[in-house]
């Protein structure tokens, strides 16, 4: 057996890697990270912190559940809101900017007169209205089967900007006037 001051006895080697196996088996994966959840009985803003878990407000890589029981509107005012998901059945209010990495579920409605951006894919799962601004969306934005869209706002134009798509599987009304403004690659695919 070679034995010097670098190396350990073969036995005690063993011991040690045994030993360090062992602590693996007990070392606990860490847990998922929880969801952030809207905690407030009531409308209220997003940007306000004690509305939420946690007592701090979503932020980037976040997943959001905005799911209380009744009916309530959430208000994104002028800020930027960006989280990776978000599933919704609460109404969402978006006068200011909403960024969504991953998959946006609104089964509570979607009134869209900022901005709605993204790499996700998001889908309307109730009556939604889009009164002014832009859809930036990557993976689109789904009207539901059996939803509807109401495309309104006077005078003003409603942007659909590069490489995003506007897919409805339920009902587009357009109503008033106003352009609908297509960019780059976007599309508008009814599938209705």
């Amino acid at each position: 057996m070679v034995e010097g001051p670098h190396l350990m006895p073969p036995r005690r080697r063993n011991v040690v890697v045994g030993l360090a196996l062992l602590a693996c088996l007990f070392c606990a994966a860490p847990a998922a990270a929880q969801p952030v959840q809207w905690i407030a009985d009531a409308d209220g803003f997003w940007d306000v912190a004690s509305n939420w878990s946690g007592g701090a407000v979503p932020g980037v890589g976040d997943d959001v559940v905005i799911d209380r029981p009744g009916t309530f509107t959430i208000t994104i005012r002028t800020t930027t809101a960006a989280i990776d998901s978000l599933t919704a059945t609460e109404q969402l209010l978006v006068t200011g900017s909403l960024v969504i990495d991953g998959t946006g579920t609104f089964d509570g409605g979607l009134s869209l007169s900022g901005t709605l951006t993204g790499a996700g894919t998001v889908t309307l799962g109730a009556s939604s209205t889009w009164t002014s601004g832009f859809v930036s969306v990557a993976g689109g934005l789904d009207v539901g089967v059996g939803q509807t869209l109401t495309i309104d706002g006077a005078g003003t134009d409603h942007w659909v900007t590069t490489g995003s798509a506007l897919r409805n599987r339920g009902t587009v009304a357009w109503t008033g006037t106003y352009r609908i403004v297509l960019g780059g690659t976007s599309t508008i695919v009814n599938e209705a």
